[in-house]
């Protein structure tokens, strides 16, 4: 098996909830999921992201970037492009009521989509992590900090752009838990308890006028529709709400005024939900 495997980070994400779907005979909503995948989620790869690799059964959709263990920033950029990837991935499927949990991880795999065959410790190290994110997110394994030879602080430079390029056209993949001061006095937002996925980032960008209604409603719903779920919602309220007032602050008054003031509009609303 060695010789057939090669270096991959691995993404393992599972679609939160969807044994219920299932049981519960919802099929729009399964049939929403099954339409993006074949739509939107697989043509965006072919197109845009070549080297990344996928698999899927049932609710868990499984992607691999393959690196070179010797080549530092080959694997800076391997993990980029996943990293991408997946923030798109779980934006386009958010804005479908559909969240994700899942976990990055890395290691050794021997992969043959013609035969199915996935096999190998990077896969197996992201599926037992993908417990740990807890929350509708996707983590990275601690130890790819290791792997990339940098620190907590160090892997958010790499992967998020500085404050020198224009908010709508930055790339920021790592969430940066850093609290303003508008929040200083306000709830608790969110621990630092793992380095994840800043899909909100890219989420926020989606939403408009058109969009937001039905968005807001399902988020709503979700959150008061069952305390065994409240405490994920509550952490997602909290963290797209974050989300919503950086968009704010970043905005820009002057390129795009009417943009700055729906964010504000949006944050207010999601602030008191």
């Amino acid at each position: 098996m060695e010789e057939k495997s090669k270096d991959y980070f691995v993404a393992y994400l599972d679609v939160m909830g969807f044994t219920e779907m299932v049981t519960s005979h919802k099929t729009d909503k399964i049939d929403s999921y099954v339409q993006t995948l074949e739509t939107e989620l697989w043509d965006l790869i072919d197109k845009e992201y070549k080297a990344i690799e996928f698999f899927t059964i049932s609710d868990t959709i499984v992607l691999l970037s393959e690196y070179n263990k010797e080549n530092h920033d080959g694997k800076i950029a391997s993990l980029r492009v996943l990293l991408q990837v997946v923030q798109k991935i779980q934006a386009i499927l958010a804005l479908k009521n559909i969240w994700l949990r899942g976990a990055i991880s890395f290691g050794l795999v021997w992969f043959d989509k013609k035969r199915n065959i996935l096999i190998g410790k990077g896969y197996i190290n992201a599926y037992n992590l993908e417990k740990e994110a807890l929350y509708f997110r996707v983590i990275l394994d601690p130890k790819i900090i290791l792997e990339l030879n940098t620190s907590g602080l160090g892997i958010k430079h790499i992967y998020n752009q500085g404050k020198e390029f224009n908010y709508a056209s930055r790339l920021k993949l790592i969430f940066s838990h850093i609290q303003t001061n508008t929040y200083q006095n306000m709830e608790k937002i969110i621990e630092e308890d793992a380095v994840f996925v800043d899909y909100g980032y890219l989420l926020v960008k989606s939403i408009n006028s058109e969009n937001w209604g039905g968005f807001f409603t399902n988020l709503k719903n979700n959150l008061y529709s069952d305390q065994k779920t409240y405490n994920k919602y509550l952490w997602l309220k909290r963290y797209l709400t974050h989300s919503f007032l950086e968009a704010e602050q970043n905005a820009s008054s002057t390129a795009d005024p009417g943009r700055k003031g729906f964010v504000h509009n949006y944050y207010s609303q999601m602030f008191v939900l």
